[in-house]
């Protein structure tokens, strides 16, 4: 499909007025500071709840892969997990 010269997509207009996106920046900004603080005052602590929310992350995308994968396949799942139940 071939667009005019002239044509320009349109940007989707954003949720919040100009206002509030504004204010949602600012507050953003004056989160990291405090965030900046404890990182500094607890390394372990920040490293151990980064690892954690990283873990969480990967264990979400893992199930949603095998949804997927259970999803397209319509078989409950043993196709998706493998072994000896597995269908080729």
């Amino acid at each position: 499909m071939r667009f005019p010269p002239d044509f320009r997509p349109r940007r989707p207009p954003s949720a919040l007025p100009a206002d509030a996106r504004s204010l949602v920046a600012l507050v953003a900004l004056t989160a990291v500071i405090p965030l900046a603080l404890v990182v500094a005052s607890y390394p372990a602590a920040s490293l151990l709840a980064v690892v954690s929310f990283l873990a969480g992350a990967a264990t979400v995308r893992a199930a949603r892969k095998l949804a997927r994968r259970r999803a397209r396949d319509g078989d409950g799942g043993v196709r998706a997990l493998g072994g000896r139940f597995a269908r080729p």
